[in-house]
């Protein structure tokens, strides 16, 4: 009679296996969703850093040319 009870309860608990495996992947799209659009939030934060690290270092690059170039001779 015990042997009756374990098989029972492996039968339930692969079943509960599937169920949750199934849960899982059903989600995954929404999780895989979320993902990309955070993934795609961090690069635009980059790039916009990136791109303000750059305008300023352009910015004192065009200041240090400025200061270090002698000046024109009056022809």
């Amino acid at each position: 009679m015990a042997t009756v009870g374990w098989a029972a309860a492996v039968v339930i608990f692969i079943g509960g296996l599937f169920f949750v495996v199934e849960y899982v992947l059903d989600r995954i799209p929404s999780f895989t969703d979320r993902a990309v659009a955070a993934v795609r939030a961090l690069r635009r934060l980059r790039d916009e850093i990136t791109r303000d690290h750059d305008e300023k270092k352009t910015a004192e690059s065009s200041v240090e040319t400025e200061e270090k170039e002698p000046p024109a001779p009056d022809a």
